[in-house]
């Protein structure tokens, strides 16, 4: 074989390589996955199956785009729920608004050691959850309550919390207009 003709053969190797990798994972995730994150560090997965996928371990793992960090975590079946599986992950650094990752599932399945791409673009701005605002205090009088509480700093400027309240003898679907901070 001449030298172009090895160059030639070894392109062709290495682009068929290539194609087989970009379709790595592609076939379609048994079942629903959801992960909500909190906007700062973690995110809560559920995955809920259809029905028995194997006897596990099962790993999800988050692939920080740029720059390229990987943060995993084992997903556990719920004691009730066989089929409802559940992980809380925690990444390096806060979730920002330009982030990108993508979530893989890996584990032993009935049919052997499969990953599976839960989703190729995982934009943590999509898919919030905050977590309840701490410290909360009240103050009663005759003729007012007030209530105050606490939310990480970084996150007054950029989210808002809603309070909701009403009489023992209203209905939740009286109410107006909630309270927003």
């Amino acid at each position: 074989m001449g030298q172009d003709t090895q160059c030639t053969y070894l392109q062709l190797c290495l682009a068929a390589l290539a194609l087989a990798r970009e379709g790595e994972g592609t076939e379609e995730l048994p079942g629903n996955l959801s992960c909500l994150n909190n906007y700062e560090t973690r995110a809560d997965c559920t995955w809920v199956t259809d029905g028995p996928v194997g006897d596990g371990p099962f790993y999800l793992h988050f692939i920080d785009l740029i720059p390229e960090e990987t943060s995993s975590c084992v997903l556990t079946a719920s004691g009730d729920s066989p089929r409802r599986h559940r992980c809380s992950i925690r990444v390096s650094n806060r979730f920002g608004e330009l982030d990108c990752y993508r979530v893989s599932l890996h584990g032993s399945f009935s049919e052997g050691n499969r990953t599976y791409v839960a989703f190729r673009e995982y934009e943590p701005r999509l898919h919030i959850k905050c977590d309840p605002p701490s410290s909360l205090q009240s103050n009663f009088s005759a003729d007012k309550c007030q209530l105050w509480w606490s939310v990480p700093a970084f996150l007054e400027q950029i989210l808002q919390y809603e309070l909701e309240f009403k009489e023992q003898n209203e209905s939740w679907e009286s109410i107006e207009m909630p309270l927003r901070r």
